[in-house]
């Protein structure tokens, strides 16, 4: 059966479907039924995705980008999220719904304290503008106001610390505590 895709419009024109292309799609979709199937974690709740605050989804991708990579710290743009997870089970199909990218967004290597520093407070400002940069491996605290929306250029990180409790930026002490790199 040749999938349908309904009145789709470019420019206010009406586009039809080229059945070379439907044709094309629909043997590449085959080719990768089995990958695409393949189931790869449960979900007990729908795993929510969120541009500007922590969510249950960023929270697991850092998580799991950090223990992939064997790293202290992982970070990732909450814009590159871009759909939720269901309830149930989870294929990996529907993982590249909410990653639909085929570049490779790993880095490893070591970074200054002041290098995380300022990615954290380009972050807190966000309250909108721009996808927020969710991070794993750290606490952090930071004081913002985005009832406005936008970005709040007033925003101020506070303090960060290692998962075991070290401090390594105290704002009251006046900045970088511990650098680390």
């Amino acid at each position: 059966a040749t999938p349908t895709y309904g009145d789709v419009a470019y420019d206010g024109i009406r586009v039809e479907a080229s059945q070379k292309v439907v044709a094309l799609i629909t043997a590449a979709r085959q080719a990768i039924q089995n990958l695409a199937g393949q189931k790869l974690l449960v979900a007990k709740d729908v795993l929510r995705r969120d541009r500007t605050r922590e969510s249950p989804l960023a929270d697991l991708l850092t998580d799991v980008l950090r223990e992939a990579a064997g790293a202290d710290l992982s970070f990732m743009n909450t814009g590159g999220i871009r759909s939720d997870l269901p309830a149930g089970e989870v294929t990996y199909e529907q993982l590249f719904e909410v990653l639909p990218f085929g570049n490779r967004g790993l880095l490893a290597g070591p970074m200054r304290t002041a290098q995380v520093v300022q990615l954290l407070e380009r972050s807190i400002k966000t309250c909108g503008d721009y996808g927020a940069l969710m991070q794993s491996g750290l606490r952090v605290r930071f004081r913002r106001n985005c009832r406005s929306g936008g970005v709040d250029p007033a925003a101020e990180l506070l303090t960060v610390e290692t998962l075991n409790g070290q401090k390594i930026f105290d704002q009251q002490a006046g900045g970088i505590v511990l650098d680390r790199g």
